[in-house]
C-alpha cells in the first residue's frame, strides 16, 4: 500500500500494471484469488470522522447518494460527474431497485447488490457487495461486478474481474485510515491501460466521498 498521507492532504494513489507485478500474491485479508489483471490502483489517506462505525457505514450503504460525485477529467480539463445514476438493488436484477442499505443490513455473511452507471467506459453494470469484516474500529467492504463488461464487441472483463476492497480502520477518536484497491482482471486491453491520470482522480473522489469530503474540492490532484 503507498504510505499514509496526514489529514487534509490528498490521498496517495500508486497504479500497477499486469507486468509490474507478474508474481504478486494478493494478501489474505483480500479475499482474492491471485489472477492475470490489467491494472491494480491502490489509494491510501486519512480523514476526520468523529461518529461511529455504524455512521460511517450509513453513509457507505447510501447508493443513491452516488449520483453526482465528480471527478477532474484529465483530458477534458474540468470537473465531471464520475456516477450518473446507482440504485441499491433486492436481487441482481437491475430493474429490482430498493432503498438505500442500512448500516444494520452492512453485516458480513450477506450479499447485497448495486446497479450503479459510470461516467467510464464500465458503463452500466450491476455488482455484488459483501462485508468481510466488520467492528467498531475496523470494516472490510468487498465489490465485484456480476456481469461481463463488453465494450464495441470486445469483451473487457469477465463476470468477477473488475474488484473493489475498502478497508476502514479507527485510528483515533476522531481519525480514521482508508485503504482501497481496485484490480481489472483478464488478459492485455489497451482500453484498461489508458488514463493514468483519469485513474487517480477517480480514485481521488470516492475517498472524498466516503470521507465525507466535496469531491470537487480544488486543486486537482491529477490536473
Amino acid at each position: 500500500m503507498p504510505q499514509l498521507p496526514t489529514v487534509g492532504e490528498p490521498p496517495v494513489v500508486k497504479i500497477w500494471y499486469g507486468e509490474d507485478l507478474e508474481l504478486w500474491t494478493p494478501p489474505r485479508c483480500t479475499g482474492w484469488e491471485p489472477i492475470e489483471f490489467n491494472v491494480l490502483i491502490a489509494t491510501s489517506g486519512r480523514f476526520k470522522h468523529t461518529g461511529t462505525m455504524a455512521e460511517l457505514l450509513h453513509r457507505l450503504g447510501a447508493v443513491s447518494a452516488m449520483r453526482g460525485v465528480q471527478y477532474w477529467s484529465h483530458t477534458r480539463e474540468t470537473w465531471r460527474l464520475l456516477v450518473l445514476d446507482a440504485d441499491a438493488l433486492n436481487s441482481p436484477d437491475p430493474n429490482d431497485i430498493r432503498g438505500d442499505f442500512t448500516d444494520a443490513e452492512l453485516v458480513p455473511g450477506r450479499d447485497h447488490f448495486l446497479w450503479q452507471h459510470e461516467n467510464t467506459p464500465a458503463g452500466k453494470l450491476v455488482y455484488r457487495l459483501n462485508v468481510l469484516e466488520r467492528d467498531d474500529i475496523r470494516a472490510i467492504l468487498a465489490l465485484e461486478n456480476t456481469e461481463a463488461l463488453t465494450y464495441l464487441f470486445v469483451t473487457v472483463f469477465n463476470a468477477g474481474e473488475y474488484q473493489f476492497l475498502y478497508f476502514f480502520d479507527r485510528e483515533s477518536d476522531d481519525t480514521w485510515r482508508y485503504y482501497s484497491l481496485v484490480r481489472v482482471g483478464a488478459s492485455f486491453n489497451p482500453l484498461v491501460r489508458q488514463g493514468g491520470p483519469s485513474y487517480i482522480n477517480r480514485s481521488v473522489a470516492m475517498f472524498r466521498h466516503f470521507a465525507g469530503i466535496p469531491t470537487d474540492l480544488e486543486p486537482p490532484v491529477a490536473p
